[in-house]
């Protein structure tokens, strides 16, 4: 695509990251309302004009927790960057350490 060439349904895609209920504890800088708006016109548009779209990538790429090799990376990554990390580890303490992400016991 050159610089000067517009956007097009066949020449682009969206990457809609991380929109779900438990980010929005963490959205501070915009009124969440806003955001939620902006958030569904975009995606309304995307499904509008056919436009490849990615939902939520890190949870795409882990697929629903079934890749163990990287389960603990991604927790990583959540716990430290992200509001359902701070649930994670607000419940972790609330809980115990021997609650889990999916609610089950440790052994």
């Amino acid at each position: 695509m050159s610089k000067l060439e517009m956007l097009t349904p066949e020449n682009s895609a969206i990457a809609l990251i991380d929109y779900q209920p438990a980010m929005y504890q963490g959205v501070q800088s915009h009124d969440r309302l806003t955001t939620f708006n902006n958030i569904l016109i975009l995606a309304k548009a995307a499904k509008l004009f056919k436009i490849p779209t990615v939902i939520q990538y890190v949870f795409e790429l882990q697929q629903d927790w079934a890749r163990s090799e990287t389960y603990e990376g991604v927790m990583d990554i959540l716990r430290a960057h992200s509001p359902y990390g701070i649930q994670v580890r607000f419940s972790k303490w609330a809980l115990g350490e021997h609650a889990s992400e999916a609610g089950l016991k440790v052994a």
